[in-house]
């Protein structure tokens, strides 16, 4: 039987906003179904689409990548398991049970 950290996520994306999704929708936006993508695009998207949640608190027109470095480590480990395939240290794509999760969602 798969340990709980290797079977992908099949609940719908939040009801309310949390930086996992955005992280998950930033990375598909980016080409990340067909494609490798940089951590740091994904990053810079993510802050493109919910700024208010991933600026810093006194510059909050500046991407804070501590925020956005833990929502892929929290993707990756606990909230979007079997979503995000890590193709080297700083390359992203998503998993067939993550396109799906976003065509899910839309």
């Amino acid at each position: 039987m798969p340990r709980h950290s290797e079977v992908p996520r099949r609940e719908p994306a939040s009801s309310s906003p949390n930086n996992q999704d955005v992280f998950i929708w930033s990375l598909y936006q980016l080409g990340g179904s067909d494609n490798d993508v940089d951590v740091e695009a994904i990053y810079l998207r993510s802050f493109e689409l919910a700024p208010g949640r991933l600026g810093w608190r006194t510059r909050p027109e500046l991407p804070d990548y501590k925020k956005t470095a833990k929502a892929l480590q929290a993707a990756e480990a606990r909230t979007h398991v079997g979503l995000v395939h890590r193709t080297s240290k700083y390359l992203r794509r998503l998993t067939s049970a993550g396109v799906i999760w976003v065509n899910d969602n839309r």
